[in-house]
């Protein structure tokens, strides 16, 4: 073996052997900061989707986390909390958001639906409490349906009111000082008291969270499938999706400018287009709204496919789309991916009970390798429980569930748990 010689045999100068020392401490040095900025990486968000949107019970809330779960996709439905034009009842808002973070989990919402005042001054015939999910047209609606997101952000995020302890009456009808207001928390103890039990609502004095320390919502996602006139009725249109984003993502950065805005999740391949309007297609579409892009963060996908390897496809594919844009700093969210342990057998979706939690592993791993170059930030699996009557919603997804309909654990629970939990 010939040690520091050229390819012609002769002893290479010392200066050379300097730089390749040089060389090869930097490239270590490369290397140790990569892997540093590997192990210090942000980890994914890993969360569920209910199955019928309904928050799970305090038991099934503490299990989440020995799983890894910490995030709960919720609707915050326009339609619900606005029944009377410019009246904002958050009352079942308020019991889904307390009742998850005493659990330790954080709400993950969508905001979507129409009330039917709002519906019938764009045209459409609805009663209340019926409408299909219509999707605002006119800028009437619109700033209305911005309004209400503002006020789910002044409410929820950053020093909202519902993370404020309301005010005490004094004997003479002043506003007093409540209990919270001279706790002093004194990390991992708090002075002020325990938070209500379960069910309870805070009284006077206390906080709306009940709790004596804010977990603000910073991720508000617009709209959900909007891809499709299932759920945006009554047909797909970009540029009506456009004009509802700018106004909404307006709004939502007036009360937090550090919110991450995301849009609806998407689903379907190009494959798809007889159904819906494939993600690519949307995407290139509405990025040709000038301007579109500062009036969101992040994109969402929904890649339900037969495979793991399409799944992932699906996010590439429309990552494509946003470096393609020039948009590279938008985030991608997963706010649903599934497949079903029981259901019709010739279905793509339906894998058997073992074969559920192999493409899970499959699926989850292929996102966490990649999720550096996807920008992915979270992954929301659905659902969380097997659910009788669940095919009303679509023919497997009464057995997309982690959990069986009795709570216990199925294989596709411990696959999860391997992937998310850190």
């Amino acid at each position: 073996m010939q040690t520091g010689a050229g390819a012609s045999g002769r002893r290479a100068p010392r200066g050379c052997f300097v730089a390749r020392l040089l060389i090869v401490g930097a490239l270590g040095l490369i290397a140790l900061a990569l892997s540093a900025g590997v192990a210090g990486a942000k980890p994914l968000v890993y969360g569920i989707v209910p199955q019928d949107g309904a928050l799970p019970d305090g038991h099934d809330l503490d299990r989440m986390p020995k799983a890894g779960i910490s995030s709960v996709r919720v609707i915050v439905n326009w339609g619900d909390v606005e029944r009377t034009a410019g009246v904002y009842n958050w009352s079942a808002v308020d019991a889904v958001v307390r009742e998850a973070i005493k659990h330790g989990i954080q709400p993950f919402p969508f905001v979507y639906g129409m009330p039917s005042w709002a519906a019938r001054a764009d045209g459409y015939s609805c009663s209340a409490g019926s409408c299909p999910p219509y999707a605002p047209k006119s800028p009437e609606t619109r700033a209305a349906f911005a309004r209400f997101t503002a006020a789910a952000v002044k409410r929820y995020g950053p020093d909202g009111d519902f993370w404020k302890p309301t005010p005490l009456l004094a004997n003479d009808g002043s506003a007093g000082v409540d209990r919270y207001s001279v706790c002093i928390p004194i990390p991992p103890l708090i002075t002020c008291g325990p938070p209500p039990s379960s069910g309870e609502v805070p009284g006077p004095g206390e906080a709306p969270c009940g709790c004596t320390q804010p977990h603000p919502i910073r991720t508000w996602q617009i709209w959900n499938e909007q891809n499709t006139s299932k759920y945006f009725a009554p047909k797909v249109n970009v540029r009506r999706y456009a004009s509802l984003l700018f106004a909404t993502g307006t709004a939502i950065k007036a009360e937090d400018p550090g919110a991450d805005v995301i849009l609806g999740g998407m689903w379907g391949p190009e494959s798809a287009k007889d159904v819906i309007m494939p993600v690519r297609s949307y995407l290139t579409k509405l990025y040709a709204v000038r301007g579109i892009e500062k009036s969101f963060d992040s994109i969402a996908i929904h890649p339900y496919s037969s495979n793991a390897g399409a799944s992932l496809a699906q996010l590439r594919s429309a990552r494509n789309v946003v470096r393609k844009e020039g948009d590279k700093r938008a985030g991608l969210w997963v706010t649903e991916i599934g497949w079903a342990a029981g259901g019709p057998k010739k279905h793509p979706y339906v894998k058997g009970l073992q074969g559920q939690a192999k493409i899970l592993s499959r699926a989850l791993g292929a996102y966490e390798h990649d999720r550096r170059s996807l920008r992915l930030r979270g992954v929301f699996w659905y659902s969380w429980r097997d659910k009788a009557g669940g095919t009303a919603i679509c023919e497997w997804c009464g057995h997309a569930g982690l959990r069986a309909k009795d709570g216990s654990a199925k294989p596709a629970w411990r696959a999860f748990a391997r992937v998310a939990r850190p």
